[in-house]
């Protein structure tokens, strides 16, 4: 699946829901989902807390038309924690995204890698003798560009925060 601003397939959907404590849940909401609904849900989703204690957010990348969205948030509406379900595809909206990456970096590659990262504001999160690990956030698109131009010195591990997304005032 591509991001938001490649794809005009991908939508964003937000559902606001109140959670226990525990991280289970947001898992047991997934879970909850039609076996179909599954397949269709990107490979991004973000829990978050928000400023009430008893509410948290979550952010699906959901891949499909109209039809298949609409199917989406109708699940989502039906589950009984679920407070509002929107829509921010076509909204205007604040969207970020978080990744790690580990790179194989021989010493004399060191510098190379470290250059890609200034250029995109990633941060050094670890270094070893075999690999540099960089943290890069901002928009998705930004992350895949970033993400393509280190995969040629060996990508070791990658992980991905999923997209959170804003509705702007």
């Amino acid at each position: 699946m591509r991001t938001l601003c490649r794809c005009g397939l991908s939508r964003t959907i937000q559902s606001m829901a109140t959670f226990s404590e525990s991280a289970s849940t947001a898992l047991e909401l997934i879970t909850s989902m039609d076996a179909e609904l599954l397949t269709i849900v990107g490979r991004s989703l973000a829990v978050s807390a928000t400023d009430q204690p008893n509410i948290s957010v979550m952010t699906i990348v959901v891949r499909g038309d109209d039809r298949v969205i609409e199917q989406v948030k109708k699940q989502l509406n039906k589950l009984i924690d679920v407070i509002k379900v929107s829509d921010h595809t076509n909204a205007s909206s604040v969207q970020c995204e978080l990744a790690l990456v580990r790179i194989n970096a021989a010493p004399n590659k060191r510098a190379e890698i470290s250059q890609l990262g200034e250029i995109f504001h990633a941060d050094i999160a670890d270094i070893s003798a075999k690999s540099i690990t960089l943290v890069v956030k901002g928009d998705p698109g930004r992350i895949e560009d970033f993400i393509e131009l280190v995969r040629p010195y060996g990508i070791k591990e990658l992980m991905r925060s999923g997209r959170v997304s804003l509705s702007k005032e």
